[in-house]
């Protein structure tokens, strides 16, 4: 295997998100930058200087209709996830097979191609109890998740290596694709236990990103997107960038310390 290198990373990344910007144009897919990609785009124009990661959000409908069409599309990528049983996340990656790539907490286990991530957008009452609940369901299960696939060699503190150490051993007897679909179909039902109003327009109501953060953002400061340059080619952002980036991260236009501009992952291979 070939190492690659941080900047090869993220080039081959890079067309990853420029091949599905032109899968969602062919079949009208909505789509749009979000978290550190957003931010970069904005803030930087691009990548930020130390990250290495895209992340993309997709309203549910299109979300899956991305995983009916990858198979039949003539693309070198692949889709991963929970539902292959390679995967250990709950929401899709576009993945490179040629590649391999490591997550830092996973260790060796769970190796995929390099990716980019996908979130899905559930539409979504954000003042049904069903929200509520589905929320807090959501932060117990990926808490159990987080337990059964992470190696239980790494941890940012000494305190949460020995958690690791005690619980560990026992979570990953369970079965983390039970955990994770768990988590997907609470996600998908939510809509309709809260009351949510599917007719609605995409730049109206609210939506959840209730298998990744679980956010609840106004759908305005999502849709309709506008363009944002990323690397000097034109993708599809939030309507709202800054709004949306404030209600992310704060003050996102604070640079964070050096010692925290660390990349997310560590090893990476073109097979």
């Amino acid at each position: 295997m070939e190492r690659l290198s941080f900047d090869e990373v993220k080039r081959i990344e890079f067309d990853m998100l420029v091949e599905l910007d032109r899968i969602c144009k062919k079949y009208d897919l909505a789509y749009l930058l979000a978290f550190g990609t957003c931010l970069g785009a904005v803030r930087h124009g691009g990548f930020i200087p130390w990250d290495d990661d895209i992340d993309v959000y997709m309203p549910r409908d299109d979300y899956e209709r991305l995983a009916e069409l990858i198979p039949e599309e003539d693309t070198p990528y692949v889709l991963s996830s929970y539902r292959d049983g390679k995967s250990q996340n709950v929401f899709f990656k576009l993945c490179d097979p040629s590649t391999v790539m490591y997550e830092r907490f996973l260790g060796k286990r769970f190796p995929e191609g390099v990716w980019i991530d996908i979130f899905p957008l559930d539409r979504i009452n954000p003042e049904s109890p069903a929200v509520r609940r589905t929320l807090r369901r959501r932060k117990r299960l990926n808490l159990l998740r987080g337990f059964i696939v992470t190696d239980p060699t790494t941890g940012a503190t000494a305190a949460a290596r020995l958690a690791k150490k005690i619980v560990c051993p026992i979570a990953q007897h369970l079965d983390y694709v039970k955990v994770c679909r768990m988590m997907d179909e609470r996600a998908m039902a939510t809509t309709d236990a809260s009351g949510a109003d599917r007719s609605l327009p995409r730049g109206e109501g609210y939506y959840g990103e209730l298998v990744a953060g679980g956010r609840i953002t106004e759908a305005a400061l999502l849709f309709p997107t506008k363009p944002l340059t990323f690397e000097s080619v034109t993708f599809e952002g939030p309507a709202e960038p800054e709004k949306y980036l404030e209600q992310i991260y704060g003050d996102w236009r604070k640079l964070p310390p050096e010692e925290e501009r660390i990349p997310h992952h560590v090893e990476a291979y073109r097979l």
